[in-house]
């Protein structure tokens, strides 16, 4: 979705910022590893208890939920 995208634009960022290249690369390509397989056993799992509708409601929630609390703090951060 775009708020992963967004997230990961920043963590690439602040990544950047606070790391060497090397460093940075690295944590990168482990968590894009580590992210990819846990959303696909996960998605598994859920998709087998949730059924396919259900799931996609769900998904759906959080993905407002994040969307609201990133606004949340992003507001908050400018006081």
């Amino acid at each position: 979705s775009k708020v992963s995208w967004l997230t990961f634009i920043a963590g690439c960022y602040f990544g950047y910022k606070n790391f060497s290249i090397k460093a940075m690369l690295i944590g990168i390509v482990v968590a894009v590893i580590i992210v990819h397989l846990v959303f696909y056993f996960l998605g598994s799992y859920l998709r087998v208890k949730l059924g396919e509708e259900n799931l996609n409601k769900v998904k759906t929630f959080f993905e407002y939920a994040l969307v609201a609390l990133v606004v949340f703090f992003v507001f908050n951060w400018f006081q």
